[in-house]
Parts: C-alpha cells; sequence; structure tokens
C-alpha cells in the first residue's frame, strides 16, 4: 500500500472540460471519487502496522466525512429553489386532493356513503333472484333427470317430454348464471359505482395469533423482534430477557 498523498482534486477530469468552470457537483464528484480511489487501495494493501500509517487512514476518513458534508450543503443549495417550489405547489393542492383530507377525498367519501345504503338494498335484492333463479333450475334439471330416468326406450313421447325437460332445465341455469353476474351499481360517470367486498383482520387471541406467526412466519417475526432487541439497545438497555448483548470495538 503506497502512502502517498491523495491525488490532487480534478487530476481526473476530461480533456474538453478543463477550460470550462467546474459546477459544485463537478466539485463534490471530483472530490469524492479522488477519496473513494484512495480508500479503495486499502482493500488490498499491507495490513496498517504502524501508528504514522493509521494516522494517514484516519486523515483519509476526517477527509472523507468533510467532502460528503460539503457536497450534502451544496447539494441542499442546488435542490432549494426546487423544493420551495415543491413545497408551494404541494400546500396549494393539498386543500384539494390530499389524501382523506383534501375536499376532492372528503366530497367522494361523502358521495360513497350516501350511496352504500341504496347500493347495499339492490345488491339484496340482486341476491335474492339470483337465489330464486338457482332455485327454480336446480328444481327442473332434478324434475328433468327424474323424466329421463323414467323414459323407456319405446316410449318416444316421455322421451320427447325428457328432452324437453332437460331443455328447460338448461335454460333455466343460464338464467341463474346471469342473475350471479349481475350486481348492484351506478352508472352516471365515466366510472361505475359498486360495492366491494372488503375484509378487516380482528385478533381476538393475541397469544393464538403470536403461535400461529411463530409457525408459519417465523422468519419475518424473527427480523421484526431483532429489529426491536437492536432499537433496545441502541437507547442503552442492557438487561433485556432473552438478548445477549455483544460488544464490539469499530473503527469511527
Amino acid at each position: 500500500m503506497s502512502n502517498a498523498a491523495i491525488a490532487t482534486i480534478g487530476h481526473n477530469r476530461p480533456p474538453e472540460a478543463i477550460d470550462e468552470e467546474p459546477t459544485p457537483f463537478d466539485l463534490s464528484r471530483q472530490e469524492i471519487e479522488a477519496l473513494y480511489e484512495e480508500a479503495t487501495h486499502w482493500l488490498d494493501g499491507e495490513p496498517i502496522e504502524s501508528q504514522e500509517v493509521a494516522d494517514k487512514v484516519a486523515k483519509l476518513m476526517s477527509d472523507i466525512r468533510a467532502a460528503a458534508k460539503t457536497a450534502d450543503e451544496r447539494r441542499k443549495v442546488e435542490n432549494e429553489p426546487f423544493d420551495k417550489g415543491k413545497a408551494e405547489v404541494q400546500a396549494r393542492y393539498n386543500p384539494l386532493i390530499q389524501k382523506e383530507r383534501g375536499k376532492a377525498d372528503l366530497a367522494l367519501s361523502t358521495c360513497k356513503k350516501a350511496l352504500a345504503p341504496f347500493l347495499q338494498k339492490q345488491e339484496d335484492e340482486k341476491r335474492r333472484v339470483e337465489a330464486a333463479a338457482r332455485a327454480e333450475a336446480d328444481r327442473l334439471r332434478k324434475e328433468a333427470e327424474d323424466k329421463i330416468r323414467a323414459a323407456s326406450g319405446s316410449d318416444l313421447a316421455k322421451k320427447a317430454e325428457a328432452e324437453a325437460a332437460l331443455s328447460l332445465a338448461k335454460s333455466a341455469d343460464k338464467v341463474a348464471n346471469r342473475a350471479a353476474k349481475d350486481h348492484a351499481g351506478a352508472f352516471g360517470g365515466a366510472r361505475a359505482a359498486s360495492l366491494r367486498t372488503r375484509y378487516r383482520a380482528e385478533i381476538t387471541d393475541m397469544r393464538e395469533f403470536a403461535r400461529f406467526v411463530w409457525v408459519n412466519h417465523k422468519t419475518e417475526l424473527e427480523e421484526f423482534l431483532q429489529r426491536i432487541a437492536q432499537q433496545r439497545v441502541d437507547g442503552k438497555s442492557r438487561d433485556i430477557p432473552g438478548v445477549t448483548i455483544h460488544e464490539e470495538k469499530v473503527a469511527v
């Protein structure tokens, strides 16, 4: 590992850019890329065995932090007009379209609440019609099956009667299928308003559910618990049941 000084900033700029005034981003890119290149030498270099070399690496770390801080400050300055403009536009539009708070969402919610009872009543009636159609189709199918079994090989009249009953049963089945696809709706705009089934989970037995999660979602649970344990340790907790705390020394 060479202990040579870090390469001069800008040494790797393309020839066509030498006469141009570098932008703040150009400066930070050149600074950080040079520092990055210097840092990568330590990955494959010889182990640090002297205070002098260790101090040089510490100095490199300090330079990297300073360059990163400067780059972030330049980023903030460059972003400022965009951030202000975005914030101003967002502030103007929020009262209109903000999720759950904007007037558009509140108006939609009001309409949905007003429409839901009518749609539910309409849906209940359609399901009643469907049930009646299905019951009639089942009755006619059973009646046709009975007539088919009763028809003898030589009784053409009974055979014809059975075939007619079967045809009637098939027609009734089609009616029932159409009724099953018919749902409540309001169609006054580009998009129909309709009912949607929504399912909401409520844990009524926390222990039983925890056992289920342990068996079926063990990896996710372990990751979740590990995050909580680390948060406790980061918060200076040192006595946590079921957790072993390892002390490690890292360069900072």
